[in-house]
């Protein structure tokens, strides 16, 4: 393919930095240079002008004379060099091609305002350079505590006696010798000064530099570019220790501007002693805006970095920071998930929700078996999809989180983690962010008018009720029953806390009413007996039946399959008959009533004889219901189980087979672990 004539030539006289994807830009390679910052310099032409960019590439990669695609790149603003992330080597051409009758010479942006010869390896534009001659009296100022930046009320500027120590005369850039009257906006390529020199203050005056959109940060900017970005989420300052590979310290935060939201890191090193990076801590603040230049970008490593933007960046001693006048404070970016949708995602998936708060947990102090002390403290939180879920706080921000909310607070959260814990829930870990009743957003607003006619009684929790909370299990280790030992009208029963049921705890296994060999007779439960059938057609709004797949209720015509079955639990010495309903059998099963509809016969008794042939530790509530004849009966609904091997106080060794009843062992060693009966 031939060069695309004229296609950066079109585009070049940006008035911001902007980046390009995707677009036809097929360019020849002139040459190529290795810079000081690791980074290739490649000298590129569009037949009518020559252009200069930067890539973190191998020349081997890009050989000279070749025709190139840049399928992602930036231009630079205001010195417009082309920063490009992504090309790919079209053909290998002999010559340079040029225009008939035209000879190649650097595009206007790469020369002097003097009209002096470009400069190839020094781009540099001649707006920026007019920049550099109104600020050469300030470039010349070592910034002291009597700068002229101090004088004009930084915020930051006491900032600097604290960290001074790292370099002299207060210079966080380096060597306070300056040989060039013309380096305070230089690039880094910088001719006559050391690369660190006396302008390269870390508070200096960038209230008048062109501003780079934080969406438009790509790998490989950290020239020149300047951001005006609101500081959130700042993490706490942390020490590392590698041994033999030295020790430091860290901090987090992320930056968010209208446009987008990057995480920004800070180690310190040889180069950011630890002096340095404690005066950098004070002088980030949560909420507050401030201007950064020369900073590194790389790419975000997704295992500690739940933002959506495919790049981070970290700051160092030859960054520069300060502080905007303008405070006016960035909208947080949200790609929020309706909850009821959550149920979909996958285990340690990271979502934005929001939600109102319709019930809170207190905090509750905890103690691992392995002697672990931890905090925890968890709130429910509801959306217009009349679906809930439990959103868990830990540790630190436990006791940051408690104290500030309340039952009907908007709460939004962003980076929050999926878990499959009892159902679904929510947990509020490293990276994650929150805001309460943020009236700028307009789902706030939505969700206080849904509040108006709101039932909590209707929602559809998406986690489990369990009889394992923290003012349960975890407080006294609630121990397990025989299963002859409850009826309705027992008294060796536990509340849960939130519904106030009575829930019988005990051990088992669960079984068919109807024997397994008759399985086989099923034809997906639409032909047999009600005993033998394991679903229903169930109103997606009210859950109520609709035989005739209309809601007699509400008379919605939108159903699903959902459970509906009937089973024994059996711990070898009693039974007891029990009902399996809803999300408890999707949890069970491990599939959707839907999902398991959908599969032939053999798979189907394949998934029940699995469960079948595992032994629980169930949790039951007690329920009644009008049968056909009019009359009330009782029956026990499963209101939470686990497996045996993996309940909290599980035996080592198992059930015991030779005991009179098999699970015996297993029920005395619950009762030994019960602070309740021990007291």
């Amino acid at each position: 393919m031939s060069i695309n004539r004229g296609c950066l030539t079109n585009i070049i006289n940006v008035d911001q930095t902007k980046r390009f994807q995707n677009i036809d830009c097929r360019v020849q390679v002139i040459k190529t240079k290795q810079s000081s910052s690791n980074n290739l310099e490649i000298h590129l032409s569009d037949q009518d002008h020559i252009f200069v960019g930067i890539s973190k590439t191998d020349p081997s990669n890009i050989p000279i004379n070749s025709i190139v695609n840049l399928s992602d790149f930036s231009i630079n603003f205001p010195k417009r060099f082309l920063n490009i992330v992504q090309f790919n080597v079209i053909s290998q051409e002999k010559e340079i091609k040029t225009a008939q009758g035209k000879a190649l010479t650097y595009h206007s942006v790469y020369k002097k305002t003097d009209g002096n010869s470009q400069n190839s390896n020094q781009p540099q534009p001649q707006q920026q350079q007019q920049h550099q001659q109104q600020q050469q009296p300030r470039a010349n100022t070592t910034m002291g505590s009597n700068s002229g930046i101090a004088s004009r009320g930084n915020p930051l500027a006491n900032q600097r006696n604290q960290a001074g120590a790292i370099r002299s005369n207060n210079n966080f850039g380096g060597n306070s010798n300056n040989n060039n009257n013309n380096n305070y906006n230089n690039n880094n390529n910088n001719n006559n000064n050391n690369s660190g020199g006396g302008s390269n203050n870390f508070y200096a005056d960038l209230s008048t530099q062109p501003i780079t959109d934080i969406e438009s940060i790509a790998p490989g900017m950290n020239v020149q570019f300047t951001i005006r970005a609101m500081v959130r989420n700042k993490q706490p300052l942390k020490s590392w220790n590698k041994g033999a590979n030295g020790e430091g310290k860290l901090f987090s935060m992320e930056l968010v501007d209208s446009t987008g939201e990057i995480k920004c890191a800070c180690f310190s090193d040889s180069s950011n002693p630890n002096n340095f990076i404690n005066a950098l801590y004070d002088c980030f603040e949560n909420g507050k805006v401030y201007f950064i230049q020369r900073f590194f970008v790389k790419s975000a490593n997704k295992l500690y970095n739940t933002l959506s933007h495919q790049s981070e960046l970290s700051i160092n001693s030859e960054s520069r920071v300060m502080i905007s006048p303008d405070q006016t404070q960035f909208t947080p970016h949200y790609n929020f998930k309706k909850i009821a949708d959550i149920e979909n995602l996958e285990k340690n998936d990271t979502v934005d929700v929001i939600g109102a708060i319709t019930n809170i947990d207190p905090i509750a102090n905890l103690t691992s078996k392995q002697g672990k002390e931890f905090t925890k403290f968890g709130i429910t939180i509801a959306d217009d999809t009349n679906a809930s879920i439990n959103v868990v706080f830990w540790n630190e921000k436990a006791t940051e989180v408690a104290p500030q909310v309340k039952v009907g607070d908007i709460i939004a959260m962003k980076g929050v983690k999926v878990s499959d814990f009892s159902g679904r829930t929510l947990s509020y870990s490293f990276g994650s962010s929150f805001g309460l009743n943020d009236e700028q957003l307009q789902e706030t607003s939505n969700l206080r008018a849904h509040l108006q006619n709101f039932d909590v009684n209707s929602l559809q929790s998406l986690t489990i009720a369990s009889s394992y909370t923290q003012s349960s299990y975890e407080q006294v280790n609630l121990p397990i029953f025989l299963i002859r030992t409850i009826s309705e009208g027992s008294p060796l029963f536990i509340s849960d806390p939130k519904t106030n049921k009575k829930l019988y705890r005990t051990i088992g296994q669960f079984q068919r009413v109807v024997p397994l060999s008759q399985a086989g007779e099923m034809d997906k439960g639409d032909e047999i007996s009600s005993k033998m059938e394991w679903k229903y057609k169930a109103c997606k709004k009210c859950k109520k039946s609709c035989p005739e797949g209309s809601c007699p209720q509400c008379g919605s015509d939108d159903w699903e399959y959902a459970y509906r079955m009937s089973l024994k639990l059996s711990d070898g010495d009693d039974a007891i008959s029990v009902e399996v309903m809803g999300k408890t059998g999707d949890r069970l099963f491990g599939k959707s009533a839907a999902e398991l509809y959908q599969m032939n016969q053999e798979q189907i008794n394949e998934i029940f004889n699995t469960v079948l042939s595992n032994n629980y530790v169930v949790s039951l509530a007690p329920s009644s219901y009008m049968g056909s004849n009019g009359q009330t009966y009782n029956r026990f609904n499963v209101y939470d189980f686990a497996n045996l091997y993996d309940t909290p106080n599980k035996l080592v060794s198992g059930p015991n087979p030779n005991a009179p009843n098999q699970f015996q062992n297993y029920i005395e060693s619950s009762f030994n672990d019960c602070r309740l009966f021990n007291e």
